[in-house]
C-alpha cells in the first residue's frame, strides 16, 4: 500500500510518501509527487495497489496481481478488494507531526522523518515498543556493537 501527503521543508511544498505493508513501513521525503518520486520510493517494480497520482497509470504493471515492492517488502498478493487504508491510516501520525511542527528546516531533518516515521510504525505494526528499540540500538552503539535487527528479519519470514 503506497499513499504520499504534503510536507515542508522550509517553507516549500515537498511530498511525504509511505509504502507500507503488515510488516514493515517505510517513509520517504521527496520534492515531487510524479513517477520519479513513485520510482525512487519503490526502486523499478510497480505496484498494482496505487493511490490517485499523476503517475497511477505507470504503476499498473502488465496487469499482474502482485503488489512489488522493495527488496525488504514481501511479494504478496493483492485483493481485488484491496483498498488504501492501511497506507493512510499509517501516514496519519505523518499529517499530525506535519500541522504541529509545520514541516522541516533542513534536508537533515527529513532525513529524521523518514527514519523515525519508519522505525515507530515498522515497531507498531510489530508490536514492539518503538523506545525499547532505540534503547537497545542506542546501547549497542555505545558498546561499539551492531544492533539487533533480527526483530525485522524473524517477522517478514512468518508473513
Amino acid at each position: 500500500h503506497i499513499d504520499e501527503t504534503p510536507w515542508y521543508n522550509s517553507g516549500g511544498l515537498h511530498w511525504l510518501w509511505v509504502m507500507v505493508n503488515p510488516v514493515i513501513a517505510f517513509f520517504m521525503v521527496h520534492g515531487k509527487r510524479s513517477k520519479e518520486a513513485f520510482k525512487q520510493l519503490i526502486g523499478q517494480r510497480a505496484p498494482v495497489a496505487n493511490g490517485h497520482w499523476s503517475c497511477a497509470p505507470w504503476c499498473i504493471w502488465q496487469g499482474s496481481a502482485k503488489c512489488w515492492s522493495m527488496e525488504c517488502f514481501l511479494c504478496q498478493a493483492v485483493p481485488s478488494h484491496c483498498s488504501f487504508n492501511l497506507a493512510e491510516r499509517t501516514l496519519r501520525f505523518g499529517v499530525l507531526w506535519r500541522k504541529r511542527s509545520q514541516g522541516t528546516r533542513s534536508d537533515k531533518g527529513c532525513r529524521w522523518v523518514e527514519r523515525i516515521l519508519s522505525l515507530r510504525h515498522t515497531c507498531k505494526l510489530q508490536c514492539k515498543s518503538t523506545f525499547n528499540v532505540l534503547v537497545d540500538a542506542f546501547s549497542a552503539y555505545f558498546k561499539g556493537q551492531k544492533p539487533d535487527l533480527e526483530w525485522l528479519t524473524e517477522e517478514a519470514g512468518n508473513a
